[in-house]
């Protein structure tokens, strides 16, 4: 139940093989499994990397969005291809609620859609922006800011995911439970291994 925080072993993208196959990518455009006959996933609009087998999805504000190429920075394109902020970051997400998280080795922070620095990089982990809220770590405890950086909810959680229909999932030990936006355990810690809600509904085991 973890967000993609820039891992490489976590998918950002796919790539089409020449045989029609699909494969997940990580952030530096390798392949995370093997290629399988498989759809794109639905509900998302994607773009096709000129000059390259990968597709990433479009950034939330329909525009913007995020390319990863093997051993280059990571760069972002508005919809015709052109390049609108240049490559400068280590590792960097699609833009959410006006805000995309970026990193430079060691630390995190956030951009506003200009490229500009909204959150200077001060985490050592931290998530994408969801109703207003992201999750970040400090000294190893996970919270919550807003979107100009203030502390919304206090570093007290060993695990921090991003909100989606006012609950958040949150780790305590070794137990998964959910939040919501001002804080108050919601959904008691009492689960092996959990994800985000969707529709309501939350995966859980």
């Amino acid at each position: 139940g973890r967000d993609n925080h820039g891992d490489p072993e976590k998918p950002v993208g796919f790539e089409r093989t020449g045989d029609g196959k699909t494969a997940p990518i990580n952030v530096f455009g390798e392949r995370y499994t093997a290629p399988q006959d498989m759809r794109l996933p639905a509900g998302q609009k994607y773009y096709h990397v000129p000059g390259t087998d990968y597709w990433t999805p479009m950034a939330a504000n329909g525009s913007k969005m995020i390319i990863h190429g093997k051993g280059q920075s990571p760069t972002y394109v508005d919809g015709k291809g052109k390049n609108v902020i240049p490559p400068q970051f280590d590792m960097a997400d699609p833009f959410f609620d006006g805000r995309a998280l970026v990193g430079l080795v060691p630390r995190m922070g956030y951009i506003d859609p200009e490229g500009r620095f909204a959150i200077n990089p001060q985490f050592e982990g931290a998530g994408r922006f969801s109703e207003g809220l992201a999750p970040v770590m400090v000294q190893g405890r996970w919270g919550f800011i807003d979107r100009d950086g203030r502390p919304a909810i206090n570093l007290q959680f060993d695990e921090a995911g991003s909100f989606s229909g006012d609950r958040a999932l949150v780790r305590i030990g070794d137990r998964y439970g959910y939040i919501d936006r001002s804080g108050r355990i919601v959904i008691t810690p009492q689960y092996e291994a959990a994800g985000g809600f969707s529709d309501d509904r939350a995966l859980v085991k």
